[in-house]
C-alpha cells in the first residue's frame, strides 16, 4: 500500500492475520496491509481476531503491517485489547525474525505519533536467526541503498531515522527462542544500525510502557535483552545523528533469561557509545535469569559502555530501588553517570513533563510511591533537551 489511509476513527474488527496470499512467493511478510511504502495511515483502531496465532509469513508480522519502508508516517492507530500470537518459518532471508504490535519490521525513515498497543503479544519460536518483539514496532533498521559514491565528493551517507513521540504499549510483551538469540522491548524490540553505509538512528519521546516485557533464550551460550523502551539499541551514533531517548517512562516488569543476559527499565542493551537519555523514569521491576547484568535504566553496553563517549550522556533519569542506573563491567564504562539523590520537586517536574495522562498517577502518587528517587546527571551540566 502506498496511499493514505484515513480511518476516521472507525475500527476494523475481527479478521485474521496471514501471509501475502498474491505476489511473493515464499511470503515474507503479515498483516492487515502486508507491505506499506511511502504511505500515510492515521486515526485508524484495529482489532485482529484474540488468540488467533498469526502465521503464513517468513520474516515479520504486524497487526497492522509485515513490514513499513520508504518513509512512513504513522499517527493515532490503536491496537485493541486482545491475545495475539504469532509464528514465523523463518524460511526468508532475513537474518531477524520479528513481531510488532503494529509493524512487524521497518527497514527505512518510519515515524509514529500518538500510537497506542494494548494487546498482549506472544512470539514463541525455535529458530537459528534472533526473534524479536515489540509493543509498537519488532525491528527497525535501514536497508535502503541510499549512499552513493562520488569521485569527487566521495560517500554521500544519509542516514535515517526511526521518530516515535508520544507511543504506549499497556499489554505484555514476550518473545522465546529455543535456538537462538531473542529480544524484545515495550515500544521497540530491536534497533539495527549498519554503520555509515546503511544508518539508522532511533529518536525517541515522550513514549511509555506500562506492560511486563520478557525475552527467553533457552539455548546454551545465547543471549536475551529486554527493555521497557527499546529491547536493544543497535544504533551506532558515532557514523550517524546521536540517538537518544527522551521523556520516557516504564512501570511494568522487565525479565530477560539466557547467557548474558541483560535488562533495563528503558532500554535492556545499548550497543551505541553516544546515546542520549535524558528525563527517563523507571519504577518497574528488573530482573533476569542464569547470566543477569540488570541495570534500572539501562542494562548491559558495549563499545565502552553506552554513555561513555563524548556525546553520550544519560541526564537527569530517575529510578526506584537500589539498582545501579546501567550495568557496568567495569567504573570506566560510565564515565558520563554520576548518581545523585533528586528532591520531591525535581520529581514533581519530572512528572509533569511525561505527562499525567501517561503515568496514570497523580504527582503525589509519583513522590509516595518513589522512596528512593535517584538521578544521573550527566559530564556535560547543559541540559541536551535545550
Amino acid at each position: 500500500f502506498r496511499g493514505h489511509y484515513d480511518g476516521n476513527g472507525y475500527i476494523i474488527s475481527n479478521y485474521k492475520v496471514a501471509g501475502e496470499l498474491i505476489g511473493l512467493d515464499p511470503k515474507p511478510y503479515a498483516g492487515l496491509f502486508a507491505r506499506i511504502d511511502g504511505c500515510t495511515i492515521e486515526n485508524l483502531s484495529i482489532q485482529p481476531v484474540s488468540d488467533n496465532v498469526i502465521s503464513g509469513a517468513n520474516n515479520g508480522a504486524g497487526c497492522l503491517a509485515g513490514i513499513a519502508r520508504g518513509n512512513c508516517t504513522i499517527s493515532n492507530c490503536t491496537l485493541l485489547e486482545g491475545n495475539y500470537k504469532c509464528t514465523l518459518s523463518g524460511d526468508g532471508n532475513a537474518d531477524f525474525l520479528a513481531f510488532g504490535g503494529l509493524v512487524g519490521t521497518s527497514d527505512a525513515s518510519t515515524t509514529f505519533t500518538g500510537c497506542t498497543s494494548k494487546g498482549n503479544l506472544s512470539f514463541e519460536i525455535g529458530s537459528s536467526k534472533t526473534a524479536v518483539a515489540g509493543g509498537i514496532i519488532g525491528f527497525a533498521e535501514n536497508a535502503l541503498d541510499d549512499n552513493k559514491w562520488s569521485e569527487t565528493t566521495g560517500w554521500d551517507w544519509e542516514c535515517q531515522h526511526i521518530r516515535m513521540d508520544k507511543c504506549r504499549n499497556t499489554g505484555n510483551v514476550s518473545v522465546k527462542n529455543t535456538v537462538f538469540q531473542a529480544y524484545a522491548g515495550g515500544i521497540l524490540g530491536y534497533v539495527r544500525d549498519d554503520g555509515v553505509y546503511q544508518a539508522l538512528t532511533p529518536q525517541i519521546s515522550n513514549c511509555v510502557n506500562k506492560g511486563n516485557v520478557s525475552a527467553t533464550a533457552t539455548a546454551s551460550g545465547i543471549d536475551a535483552f529486554a527493555g521497557g523502551i527499546v529491547g536493544y539499541n543497535g544504533s551506532d551514533g558515532y557514523n550517524s545523528d546521536t540517538p537518544w531517548f527522551h521523556n520516557c517512562l516504564n512501570t511494568g516488569s522487565i525479565y530477560a533469561y539466557g547467557n548474558d543476559a541483560s535488562s533495563g527499565g528503558i532500554i535492556g542493551c545499548c550497543y551505541d557509545f553516544d546515546t542520549q537519555l535524558a528525563l527517563c523514569i523507571n519504577v518497574g521491576m528488573v530482573s533476569g535469569g542464569n547470566d543477569p547484568h540488570n541495570g534500572a535504566i539501562c542494562g548491559m553496553g558495549y563499545s565502552g559502555g553506552p554513555f561513555s563517549y563524548e556525546g553520550g550522556v544519560c541526564y537527569r533519569c530517575v529510578w526506584t530501588g537500589d539498582m545501579p542506573i546501567c550495568y557496568s563491567q567495569t567504573d570506566s564504562d560510565n564515565v558520563n553517570i554520576n548518581e545523585e539523590y533528586i528532591d520531591s520537586e525535581d520529581v514533581n517536574n519530572l512528572v509533569s513533563g511525561i505527562g499525567s495522562d501517561h503515568s496514570g498517577w497523580t504527582t503525589s502518587e509519583w513522590v509516595s510511591k518513589a522512596a528512593k528517587w535517584k538521578g544521573a546527571w550527566g559530564v556535560k551540566k547543559d541540559d541536551p533537551l535545550t
